[in-house]
């Protein structure tokens, strides 16, 4: 909570932005892009990443590190991106998400909550929300 708001991140990923992971070469262009607007969106830079830091393949602990303890976020939507043309692995796959869910120790869920495809966790519990229209 921040303020008294529910702090949602919707557009978690658990990139892999390594060269061993570049299906093409252009591949390696659009890393660096995503590393300069990683420089552009973080305005504090104090707070931004060094391009060794950044350009990797994010462990999951890395990434549920950063969500859980370095904000205030409630409630998170990771996005695996099926990017296979320029990435291996997609880019952002999806099997980091529901790492995440599955093997975060419950007491990281008193500070959140996790919705990957569908299934809403919770410490070892898991509820399907597949809705009807």
């Amino acid at each position: 909570m921040l303020n008294d708001m529910l702090v949602v991140d919707a557009v978690v990923h658990g990139f892999d932005w390594g060269p061993d992971n570049f299906a093409i070469p252009v591949a390696a262009s659009t890393t660096a892009g995503g590393f300069g607007l990683h420089n552009l969106v973080v305005p504090n830079p104090e707070e931004r990443l060094t391009e060794e830091e950044f350009v990797r393949n994010w462990p999951v602990e890395d990434v549920a590190e950063s969500l859980w303890y370095e904000t205030s976020t409630d409630l998170a939507v990771y996005n695996g991106t099926p990017i296979f043309d320029f990435y291996k692995d997609g880019h952002s796959p999806t099997h980091k998400g529901f790492t995440i869910a599955t093997s975060t120790p419950s007491a990281r869920w008193s500070m959140g909550r996790w919705i990957r495809s569908g299934l809403v966790t919770s410490g070892s519990r898991i509820w399907s929300t597949w809705s009807t229209r």
